[in-house]
């Protein structure tokens, strides 16, 4: 699954709001998951989902809402409102007079199930123990010889060409041998070559997705491992090409999203305790260094402050976490939209004002009418029009925004 906002993950089923001490770990917006169970609690009108790392319990939808925190990956983006077909999979015959009388979901056929929610991908089967969440694609391993995979499956695991991410890819001779002694080893794949990749299954029992490959030998190799990890990449979505990424510099970013602030560049998913700062959307950064990291898929900054790493792009979905900002901005009056509460002083000079100096603070989302702009040290000052009186937009140095232009 993928993340569509930030969720909490708490170590229980059933604890929806988890205190700070209970809290496992915060996962932020466009994270990758692994779900290993789902579970619907009809009381609290809630799909939970067990995760495989790091262990513990999310909300995957408000089943009363339809407000979705994950879709599955390569899913159509689920919606956030429940629709009519959603509250119900059967529509009521108006010509049946028995239409009333049945609950919702019957099926005149007593051996067929009920057809699955429209937020379906959420399987509400206990451990379901396939790592794609679909009893459909599940296979023991000793009955993959000779089995093809369901159309779904391939869908998210599609033949064709590669290209390998990770620095070394063993390939071997069979699809259960995972660490191919070197008598029987076929030939180790280096990072960017492509391959290509004509079937493909999933090993139940060992959590494992391999590959046959053709070209430039025949074997088998590993192209998810348990944890997710992925050797390979379809050749069509991989991002190798420099002209791709050339507004990619160090220079001022504006945050889309809230981020992290990891300490190192390959650190992508940092532990609680490893997170340097939270970051919030619209906020102005200072990068000073981009690094590609081909084997996790992710374009890595180094910010000038706070000292850290954060992402900036996803190179398999598109994603993206800042984009390059105007850096003459926001040197010109207008309309501004507070990003964080500020203090109006009576002078551009006065950068921190007494309380009986100050003017008034104004809150958070506030919108301001900015006549006047100047440079006062290491921030951009800006005079507003009510009340009258001067507030920080910027500070040059570090490239903390304070307020965006708005119009």
């Amino acid at each position: 699954y993928v993340l569509k906002r930030m969720v909490f993950v708490s170590p229980s089923c059933e604890n929806l709001d988890p205190t700070d001490d209970e809290l496992v770990e915060e996962l932020e917006e466009g994270t990758l998951i692994r779900v290993t169970e789902v579970v619907l609690l009809e009381r609290e009108q809630r799909v939970r989902a067990r995760l495989l790392r790091p262990k513990g319990w999310i909300t995957l939808r408000n089943t009363e809402t339809g407000r979705c925190w994950a879709k599955r990956r390569g899913a159509p983006e689920p919606p956030d409102v429940v629709s009519e077909a959603a509250e119900s999979e059967v529509e009521d015959d108006p010509e049946d007079p028995e239409a009333d009388d049945r609950p919702r979901g019957h099926s005149d056929t007593e051996d067929v199930p009920p057809a699955p929610p429209s937020w379906m991908g959420m399987v509400v089967i206990p451990d379901v123990g396939s790592i794609f969440g679909e009893v459909e694609v599940c296979m023991k391993s000793s009955e993959v010889a000779g089995i093809s995979t369901t159309p779904k499956f391939q869908a998210c695991h599609q033949i064709g060409d590669y290209v390998v991410l990770q620095p070394s890819v063993v390939v071997s001779p069979d699809v259960q041998n995972f660490l191919p002694s070197d008598d029987v080893l076929v030939d180790e794949l280096e990072q960017g070559q492509e391959i290509k990749v004509v079937e493909i299954l999933e090993l139940r029992d060992e959590k494992r997705v391999r590959a046959k490959i053709e070209e430039p030998c025949v074997g088998w190799i590993t192209l998810m491992d348990p944890f997710g990890t992925r050797a390979a990449i379809l050749k069509e979505n991989w991002c190798s090409d420099p002209a791709v990424l050339q507004d990619d510099a160090p220079g001022l970013y504006v945050l889309k999203r809230m981020v992290f602030v990891s300490p190192s560049c390959e650190n992508i998913t940092p532990e609680e305790e490893e997170i340097l700062e939270e970051l919030e959307e619209g906020k102005m950064v200072r990068v000073e260094e981009i690094v590609q990291l081909p084997h996790q898929l992710r374009v890595r900054a180094r910010l000038a402050h706070p000292a850290g790493w954060i992402t900036l792009l996803n190179l398999e979905t598109g994603r993206r976490w800042a984009t390059k900002a105007d850096e003459t901005l926001p040197e010109q009056p207008g309309l501004y939209e507070l990003l964080a509460p500020v203090t109006v002083s009576p002078s551009a000079a006065l950068l921190m004002p007494n309380d009986e100096q100050v003017v008034e603070d104004l809150e958070k989302f506030s919108r301001v009418q900015v006549l006047e702009i100047l440079k006062v040290e290491e921030r951009i000052r800006g005079r507003v029009a009510n009340p009258s009186g001067w507030i920080t937009l910027r500070h040059a140095q570090s490239g903390q925004r304070f307020a965006r232009f708005f119009a």
